[in-house]
């Protein structure tokens, strides 16, 4: 599967960036057939310099949420912000769940084709994606909070590569 070009935008409300990378690798399978995932170097050398301007420019909304869920303010859970995974850079990332929770800003309402696909490869990699307007997160940062929470609790520890599909919110 090709994927289409990934958008990129260092303010996430502003001018935007496009940079076309290559597709994912065949998944690669443990001996108990579990999956095991990472960015390829060659990803991970195109995304890394995107991954810390966005971290360095961050949305309001995505300052916000950080502040909520760094240094395991949320339920103990580790969160990582702008990281790479497969031919992606996502917002927030906690990797003992295998969850990634989007911030969405007004461009994501002309993207909505590109943004289903990526979480629908994101699902099949095994990951459990969850998705919040800009106006979500601020004006409700607590439901948010909770509903991140809720999701995080139900979802099992990631010690083998595998997760739950994603949900939309």
């Amino acid at each position: 599967m090709t994927s289409p070009p990934n958008p990129l935008s260092a303010s996430g409300e502003g001018e935007r960036k496009t940079i076309s990378i290559s597709p994912s690798p065949p998944e690669e399978r443990g001996p108990g057939g579990e999956v095991h995932w990472h960015t390829p170097p060659h990803l991970w050398e195109q995304l890394k310099p995107f991954a810390r301007e966005m971290r360095h420019d961050p949305t309001r909304a995505e300052a916000a949420l950080w502040q909520a869920l760094r240094g395991r303010r949320l339920a103990g859970l580790r969160f990582r912000r702008q990281h790479a995974i497969d031919q992606f850079i996502v917002d927030f990332y906690c990797s003992d769940k295998r969850l990634v929770v989007e911030a969405d800003g007004s461009a994501h309402e002309n993207q909505r084709g590109y943004d289903e696909a990526r979480d629908h490869t994101l699902s099949a990699l095994g990951f459990s994606v969850l998705r919040f307007t800009n106006d979500q997160i601020l004006l409700s940062l607590d439901h948010v909070l909770e509903t991140i929470a809720a999701q995080a609790a139900i979802l099992p520890l990631s010690v083998d590569g595998e997760g739950a599909g994603g949900v939309r919110y």
